[in-house]
């Protein structure tokens, strides 16, 4: 290295810095100039590489103790070694710089951004996290009703009376369908309309007339909005196609029988959507019948002797609701005070509600000549308890009833009594419509 330098001419200017012990000279190299290094400091050359211009040399002085490792190594009393500066990378010694900086602060960011986004994302993640609920409506009613069709203790004949109704229905549209016994005639109301409109003749019995009723019951739809009827003093199912005036027979021919191609004073029927047949409560045959509609011979399903009183005969039923959901029949087993599950395609049913001997009773297990019987979505039984005056709702498994309107055993023509109710439904709110026959009215619970 010496002999590099004392082939060229040199001229330098020298700083010393004392920070630390440590003293910096800046030398700028010319070409053709030697540097004359003074015997004050003997001085040790690290690693010796070619000169470059604008090159700076670091003499870096040691503590004492640093000195004498150094002149153990290089046989000098002097404490001053020089270094090179220009093999030294300061873009790396810079990123080193950078990354301890790096270390020391990126925990500190990175948990404050998790914070930041922890704290943003709560409120959906806490949404998320929830498991699904199915809501169930609250099942309560209010205990008075509101006369929506008929005058209260009075029949008559008017598009706004009635003379003991019987049954009721609500098709998808919201219009309501009356059977009006005694008027022979079937009534339909518009929403919130009282005054209706008769789908048949009404008044007339002439037999040889085919649309002509006496004394209609039970009714019921099928898919296509379709109205089957039980037209009892004819012993006979009449089909009203859809805004069709004219009917046609199902099953029946104004004769009374117990053979599989006649009735005798059917009460209610019910029409299953998935084999599209319909069952029939054969009431005064004391059994159950199963007809297509273009098949007017029928299947017995189900019969009794019309005397017996267990839970393996049937006493003149007087409703019937098919279970979509079961696909099994309820059965109304009126004058056994039960209601009978049948399955479809079983060869026995089971008593579900009442007394399993047959008696009448007016506790919360017991009823006194039930006449219809119906569902909810949930799966929760109404049932029309006719002579103790009241409606009897069961929860889906229960046994034990809570009457919901009326009141056990009182008969009156209050908005909170009824007098021989024969028939309930639900709307899609689950408002309870009852047929309040002795009181010539339909009633409606509104739900709360």
């Amino acid at each position: 290295m010496s002999n590099r330098i004392h082939d060229r001419k040199h001229s330098y200017h020298r700083r010393l810095s004392k920070s630390r012990r440590t003293k910096t000279i800046h030398i700028q190299i010319r070409p053709n100039q030697k540097i004359q290094l003074t015997n004050d400091y003997p001085t040790t050359i690290s690693k010796p590489k070619p000169i470059r211009k604008s090159s700076s040399i670091i003499i870096e002085e040691k503590s004492q103790s640093q000195s004498q490792f150094q002149h153990n190594q290089s046989k000098s009393d002097n404490n001053l070694v020089l270094f090179h500066d220009h093999h030294r990378n300061p873009k790396k010694k810079k990123t080193k710089k950078c990354t301890k900086q790096h270390i020391l602060f990126t925990p500190i960011i990175l948990t404050i951004i998790s914070i930041i986004l922890i704290c943003s994302l709560l409120p959906v993640l806490s949404i998320k996290s929830k498991p699904k609920l199915i809501s169930t409506p609250v099942l309560r009613w209010n205990t008075s009703g509101i006369t929506i069709l008929g005058i209260t203790g009075q029949l008559g004949n008017n598009s706004n009376e009635l003379y003991l109704p019987w049954d009721i229905k609500i098709d998808w549209s919201y219009t309501i369908y009356i059977t009006d016994q005694k008027n022979n005639r079937i009534q339909r109301y518009s929403f919130n309309n009282s005054q209706g409109t008769t789908i048949n003749n009404g008044n007339l019995t002439s037999i040889s007339s085919l649309y002509n009723l006496i004394g209609p019951l039970g009714i019921d739809f099928d898919n296509n909005n379709n109205l089957y009827v039980c037209d009892n003093g004819k012993h006979r199912v009449l089909y009203w196609s859809n805004n069709i005036l004219s009917a046609s027979i199902v099953v029946g021919n104004s004769t009374s029988g117990n053979t599989t191609n006649l009735l005798n004073n059917p009460y209610d029927l019910t029409y299953d959507p998935n084999s599209g047949s319909v069952f029939v409560a054969d009431t005064d045959n004391n059994r159950i019948m199963r007809f297509q509609l273009n098949n007017s011979t029928g299947q017995i399903i189900s019969v009794g002797n019309g005397i017996a009183l267990n839970n393996t005969e049937l006493v003149r039923p007087f409703g019937i609701h098919y279970d979509s959901v079961s696909d099994s029949l309820l059965i109304a087993n009126t004058n056994a005070h039960n209601i009978i599950r049948w399955t479809i395609g079983s060869s026995y049913w089971a008593v579900t509600h009442g007394n399993l001997n047959g008696f009448n009773g007016t506790s919360s297990t017991e009823f006194y000549a039930p006449s219809d019987v119906t569902l909810d979505p949930m799966g929760n039984m109404y049932v029309v308890d006719r002579f103790n005056q009241r409606i009897q709702f069961f929860e889906n498994g229960q046994s034990n009833g809570t009457t919901i309107a009326g009141q056990t055993g009182v008969k009156g023509n209050t908005s909170a009594l009824f007098n021989s109710p024969t028939s309930v439904t639900l709307d899609n709110q689950l408002n309870l419509y009852v047929v309040d026959r002795g009181n010539h009215r339909v009633q409606k619970f509104l739900r709360y």
